[in-house]
């Protein structure tokens, strides 16, 4: 990343404030920063919509900026969630049970089988903090267990079940009556770990906005020579 900056211009606008009101420095400073910060937020948040699946806007809104002040000189952007630094980065997520990563399916959001990517919220029953499961039967066959969940779940309306596929594992919803009965995959619980790639959102916003300071700085410091004459 390049950028020009006229150097001798800033040293005489900044020789000329200092002398007219030292006290108006640190205020072009702050101005420039800020401006550079809430840049920032808004190329971020455009930034989202071209990288990201966004399925609330409460993504976009956890971008927020810490304003620079006399006392501490530094403004700062950013997300209050911890998942985005995740996204900027890079990095893994294991499971924290003994079975896999929980990740929700399309059939849990309402989209059906087979949509990829997910483009809507998981719906509330679908939530893993809202599904209660039945105990699993005690039985030395993979297979006998799977056929007594779905069985059990017909007959005491508990609907959810988790069912070891072999190749697959999760947590399903048993939907008809005991004559067809059919499973749809909720969360996928096949995975120990799994990579998140890196997504940088913020990187390229803040890069656009280093770019731009000088011009900011130059235009804070002709702002404050101009309140005084």
């Amino acid at each position: 990343m390049t950028f020009t900056v006229n150097a001798a211009q800033l040293h005489q606008l900044e020789t000329k404030l200092r002398w007219l009101n030292h006290r108006g420095l640190p205020f072009a400073e702050i101005e420039a920063v800020n401006r550079a910060a809430f840049g920032a937020q808004k190329d971020a948040r455009q930034e989202l919509g071209g990288r990201m699946v966004l399925r609330n806007a409460w993504t976009e809104r956890s971008i927020l900026v810490r304003k620079a002040s006399l006392q501490t000189m530094e403004a700062a952007t950013g997300s209050t969630q911890a998942y985005m630094e995740t996204q900027e980065l890079g990095g893994r997520e294991d499971a924290k049970g003994k079975h896999g990563v929980a990740i929700p399916t399309s059939v849990a959001s309402g989209e059906g089988r087979g949509a990829k990517p997910r483009q809507k919220l998981v719906r509330r029953p679908n939530k893993m903090s809202n599904i209660t499961l039945a105990p699993n039967a005690r039985t030395s066959s993979r297979k006998q267990r799977n056929t007594i969940a779905v069985r059990e779940a017909i007959r005491t309306g508990r609907r959810y079940i988790f069912l070891d596929l072999q190749r697959r594992k999760g947590l399903f919803r048993v939907y008809g009556g005991k004559r067809k009965p059919r499973i749809e995959m909720i969360h996928d619980l096949s995975s120990k770990s799994v990579t998140i790639p890196r997504n940088p959102w913020l990187m390229p916003a803040a890069k656009k906005q280093a770019a731009a300071m000088p011009r900011y700085y130059v235009a804070a410091l002709e702002r404050q020579i101009a309140r005084l004459r």
